[in-house]
């Protein structure tokens, strides 16, 4: 098994792509100072919401970056591919949106 900061391989995910565990511990602390920042937790003059936006942003733009370079190198890039598995990603999302909208509170 991988160490902690190290790359996991295809075969021990059993997807097609890399995933970084440390990536996991940025993405939970984005996560905590968003919701921290909600519940009031933090002090409203910190901008620990915002911080923790940025680096989601930050976090997705390198993930998604690091897909189509590896994929261009592979010579297995395409465009449509690429925006099939964006939508099939908002497509759960979606689904739940539409179901609370649809029956309320």
């Amino acid at each position: 098994m991988a160490g902690p900061d190290q790359l996991l391989t295809d075969s021990q995910l059993g997807a097609e792509r890399p995933h970084w565990r440390a990536l996991d511990g940025l993405r939970g602390v984005a996560v905590i100072l968003v919701v921290a920042n909600h519940a009031g937790i933090i002090p409203a003059k910190l901008p620990a919401g915002g911080v923790g936006v940025t680096m989601f942003f930050v976090l997705s733009g390198f993930l998604i970056t690091n897909l189509i370079a590896r994929a261009r190198r592979n010579g297995t890039w395409a465009f449509m591919r690429f925006l099939q598995i964006g939508l099939q990603g908002l497509r759960r999302p979606s689904l739940w949106l539409s179901w609370y909208l649809a029956h309320g509170t």
